[in-house]
């Protein structure tokens, strides 16, 4: 697996690792129970955020706040080894991103992004900084195109499933490349065969440029060969799960969980926000958000505004859904729209009734 920010980054992930304490020189701590966070006071005024995996206890991140409005003013991201690799600047009085600084292992910055400061994050620019050179880009498909020219090598097989990243895929030029677009999702608006997705448009436009498009079910190659005139590219690979080995004696905790992508489509705020309003009757049940993404920072902000740091978590990404789902009562699944619910698959696999 490699990821972009670390292969420009030249990231190694051996090493010691940096320890980074609760307590600060000067400054008083407030636990918030059982969320492995702490509220840091400088002679009564809220100063800092600090927030640590319940897992292994290594910091997650570092929350410095602005005294007039308790919103924070920046935030510092720490990786698995200890090392801060991101430093998040807001907009004064706002949680709006203006600008993100990518840090290397040792601390010098490589990348710097842009932002309008709209609660839409709507980004300007990327600088990408290299030797002595500067590069910049207008986009993050121009920054992801020039990325993954320095990594795919020819003779590459590139399997991608993010409409994002489409057009820096058929661009990109290079010696025996195959190209495989993956579409876990309906391309259609509506019933009707030619009201397509905006983000899909441009695969249906550019079939040429690929070898093969992969959807999950007969029918969405169906409605594909009525749009690509060479209806051979299309291949069906539908989602499948092995059987569970679940034999459903096992005990369940007072808990619900959702498992997914935390995106904007998949509505984990939705969930928060019902669980807000039921909160007298399910005080007895926790709520577990297993995930990752750009929404994660809104999640997090919500459970502090409604105070529910020791009921609502936000755990991260697993590797074992199946234990995640065997273990709860009801699993969760508020999405705008599914191309198909494999989340609905496996929780049910695993005895776990689903309320979608």
């Amino acid at each position: 697996m490699i990821n972009i920010y670390d292969y420009i980054s030249n990231r190694s992930y051996t090493g010691g690792k940096t320890e980074h304490p609760i307590e600060e020189n000067g400054l008083v701590v407030r636990e918030i129970t059982k969320n492995k966070a702490y509220r840091l006071f400088d002679n009564g005024e809220y100063v800092l955020y600090k927030n640590y995996d319940r897992e292994d206890g290594s910091l997650k991140f570092i929350d410095r706040m602005d005294p007039n409005n308790r919103i924070r003013l920046s935030r510092f991201e720490y990786n698995s080894r200890g090392i801060c690799h991101r430093k998040i600047n807001y907009k004064q009085g706002t949680t709006n991103k203006l600008e993100e600084i990518c840090y290397d292992d040792f601390g010098e910055a490589y990348l710097n992004k842009t932002f309008d400061g709209s609660n839409e994050h709507k980004l300007i620019r990327i600088n990408f900084f290299i030797e002595s050179e500067i590069l910049e880009f207008k986009t993050e498909k121009d920054f992801f195109r020039y990325s993954f020219e320095q990594i795919i090598e020819d003779g590459s097989t590139i399997i991608n499933d993010a409409r994002l990243l489409d057009k820096p895929m058929c661009e990109m030029a290079g010696n025996d490349l195959m190209k495989i677009a993956i579409l876990h999702s309906s391309h259609l608006n509506s019933a009707d065969i030619k009201d397509i997705k905006s983000s899909y448009q441009y695969i249906v436009d550019h079939s040429d440029d690929v070898d093969h498009i992969v959807t999950l079910t007969h029918q969405q190659k169906d409605d594909l060969s009525q749009l690509i005139f060479n209806n051979e590219k299309i291949s069906v690979i539908p989602h499948s799960i092995s059987p569970s080995q679940f034999d459903g004696k096992g005990s369940r905790e007072n808990a619900f969980v959702f498992i997914g992508r935390l995106i904007e489509v998949k509505q984990a705020d939705h969930l928060i926000e019902a669980y807000n309003l039921a909160s007298k009757e399910l005080a007895e049940f926790t709520l577990n958000i297993y995930g990752d993404g750009p929404q994660k920072e809104n999640l997090q902000d919500m459970i502090q505004k409604y105070n529910m740091e020791d009921r609502v978590f936000l755990k991260g990404l697993t590797d074992n859904p199946q234990s995640v789902f065997a273990s709860a009562k009801a699993s969760f699944l508020p999405s705008q729209y599914e191309g198909f619910g494999l989340a609905i698959l496996e929780s049910l696999n695993n005895g776990c009734p689903v309320v979608a």
